[in-house]
């Protein structure tokens, strides 16, 4: 059987690796990323380029157009790239604000319209952005992460009732708090912090394979009929 392809970005760490981890023996995984996979898990990926997907438009444009030279065409665009970093309102850096919004929300609405542009995503493939339970329950300091979280969540739903036509589906994960290279470099991210939020997770704390389990059904034949969805997986978070 041959295997479908999926585009995925940031799949070399944190959630990304996790969800290259879960279905590279089911896919042919094309990875995006600021640095090439390290020999450990280069195995995981069939292709890969890098660039920094914080780059203006023009540099999205031009790596899309190299995939399209090699014949590439993608049933699948996983989108796990991302930077979070905590501020006071008051603290907000102009420099900072504008890097996660080009790396968060930006470059994902420049990937998707450009390989829409140069037919790089099949009719019927499945579009999946990650998201956070910050999009709609955010925690102080995090006014510039779930500002681009709610974002996503809001095109998502723009661009499921767009590509429906296609029987594009477009949906969104929101996961909970998940101790990635990301959040354990975050110095706002204490031992006791860890150990307070790890008692408002009914079911424990989250790992990056709860996700990648639903990336794996969404992106498969068995997520047909689902598009347009922003779908939390928080382990019971929300119910505290």
């Amino acid at each position: 059987m041959i295997k479908k392809n999926v585009l995925i970005t940031g799949g070399t760490s944190g959630i990304g690796l996790g969800i290259a981890n879960a279905i590279s023996s089911k896919y042919c995984l094309v990875n995006l990323s600021r640095s090439k996979p390290k020999k450990e898990i280069a195995h995981l990926f069939s292709d890969f380029l890098e660039i920094d997907l914080s780059s203006e438009e023009k540099i999205i444009k031009k790596t899309l157009g190299i995939l399209k030279s090699r014949n590439k065409v993608f049933d699948g665009l996983v989108c796990c790239s991302g930077i979070q970093k905590i501020s006071s309102i008051v603290s907000l850096k102009e420099k900072d604000l504008l890097e996660i919004f080009q790396l968060n929300l930006f470059s994902n609405v420049f990937l998707l319209k450009n390989m829409l542009r140069l037919g790089l995503l099949s009719n019927g493939a499945s579009v999946v952005f990650l998201s956070s339970i910050s999009s709609e329950n955010p925690d102080i300091g995090m006014s510039a992460y779930s500002m681009t979280k709610a974002s996503i969540d809001n095109f998502v739903k723009v661009a499921a009732s767009e590509l429906s036509d296609r029987q594009i589906r477009v949906n969104s994960i929101r996961p909970g708090l998940i101790n990635t290279p990301m959040i354990s470099s975050e110095r706002a991210y204490s031992e006791k912090f860890f150990e307070t939020e790890n008692l408002k997770y009914k079911l424990g704390m989250g790992k990056s394979e709860y996700v990648a389990n639903l990336v794996e059904f969404l992106i498969s034949d068995s997520g047909f009929w689902i598009t347009g969805q922003n779908i939390t997986v928080d382990g019971g978070r929300g119910l505290s």
